[in-house]
């Protein structure tokens, strides 16, 4: 049982690292990854930078992982829009309470009033 279990295992990693990890959008070329570091750390007179390696296996299976539940995730969020079962979440401030508010008050007034922060009444501002 262990064995078919390793042996499936080995395969998942093996396509992985065949088809995944090549096309993760964050990934570089490592010459061109060793060339910013070692002008980075130029840059703040630091010597003898650090040697850019692929990461081990573990670790890009993990950003793989990661990377299909975001597929997943947004197929999920785009099927679930086309239904209309998917709405966001609802706006907590009402728009054009703030803007009649702000004719009247200032923004920290404003905020004071509807119990929200500030930043979120310059956010609507802006």
């Amino acid at each position: 049982m262990t064995n078919d279990r390793d042996r499936q295992r080995s395969k998942v990693y093996a396509w992985e690292e065949r088809f995944v990890a090549p096309r993760d959008p964050s990934s570089i070329v490592f010459a061109q990854a060793q060339g910013m570091v070692d002008a980075i750390w130029a840059e703040m007179g630091l010597r003898f930078p650090p040697k850019v390696e692929p990461l081990p296996r573990q670790a890009r299976s993990m950003v793989a992982d990661a990377n299909r539940m975001l597929e997943r995730q947004r197929q999920c969020i785009a099927k679930a829009k086309a239904a209309g079962k998917y709405k966001g979440r609802p706006p907590s401030i009402d728009r054009a309470k703030v803007r009649k508010l702000l004719t009247q008050m200032g923004p920290a007034d404003v905020a004071k009033t509807m119990g929200v922060a500030r930043s979120s009444v310059y956010r609507l501002i802006s």
